[in-house]
């Protein structure tokens, strides 16, 4: 029956041991922390000597590279950060622009849906105008434009006098379009479009005959308005008035 072979391999395993103490012992193996740095003890009875001594230490990380690690980590990290706000700067003006854009294209339609509006109205603008010049050009074809006008029309009238009274024009020829216009000054008298005379109080007003078809034939007139009176004659020196409404003169 064969023995039971036994080798002693020693310590095969890493064994962690903290921050690193000058009044420790450590055995091999040994992994302690010193200045930011890792160092693996490689013999046993290793005390008070220094992490640098190579001939008892091995420097697994060193604080340089520990320290290298975590700037070019951090450094990394920033980069990071900033391609990230880069990427969300580019994407809201991507944003912007597309709501930019849209805004324009809107009010390119509109103004498009407006120069089709106006060119419309222009062309129905023009379409009156060219009616209008045909209309006169008939009309003056025809003769019916005045070259003549006279005016009949009161002189004076008397404050309160509520007779209906005009101002009378007539065109010649006799056939010509009677298109005449009025403008008072509305002071003593106004007239309406018909030359009726309307009184408003004592005084004197002017109005203007234009006949529309020739405005070179107007005429301007005046009207005076004045109040009632009576004037005594024959020697008469008192005027009474009786009951009946009649006048009795002495």
């Amino acid at each position: 029956m064969a023995g039971n072979l036994s080798i002693d391999l020693g310590k095969v395993a890493i064994s962690p041991k903290g921050a690193y103490s000058s009044a420790t012992t450590y055995e091999r193996l040994d992994l302690v922390s010193y200045n930011n740095g890792a160092y693996l003890s490689i013999k046993d009875g290793n005390t008070n000597h220094a992490v640098t001594d190579g001939a008892w230490w091995f420097c697994v990380v060193s604080a340089a590279e520990a320290l290298a690690a975590a700037a070019n980590a951090n450094a990394a990290k920033e980069q990071a950060l900033q391609m990230a706000n880069v990427a969300n700067t580019a994407a809201g003006n991507a944003n912007t622009q597309a709501a930019a854009a849209s805004a324009a294209a809107a009010a390119a339609t509109t103004a498009a849906s407006e120069a089709q509006t106006a060119k419309e109205e222009t062309i129905s603008a023009t379409e009156l105008c060219q009616a209008l010049i045909d209309a006169a050009s008939q009309v003056t074809s025809l003769g019916l434009l005045p070259s003549g006008m006279t005016v009949e029309y009161p002189e004076e009238l008397t404050l309160g006098n509520l007779a209906e009274i005009f101002i009378r024009a007539k065109l010649q020829p006799e056939y010509s379009l009677p298109n005449i216009m009025y403008l008072s000054d509305n002071n003593a008298v106004s007239v309406a479009p018909d030359g009726r005379i309307s009184i408003n109080h004592e005084g004197v007003s002017v109005i203007h005959v234009i006949p529309t078809g020739n405005t070179q034939l107007y005429k301007t007139i005046s009207i005076r308005v004045k109040c009632a009176g009576i004037s005594l004659v024959n020697n008469r020196n008192t005027a009474m008035i009786l009951s009946s409404g009649n006048f009795l003169l002495n």
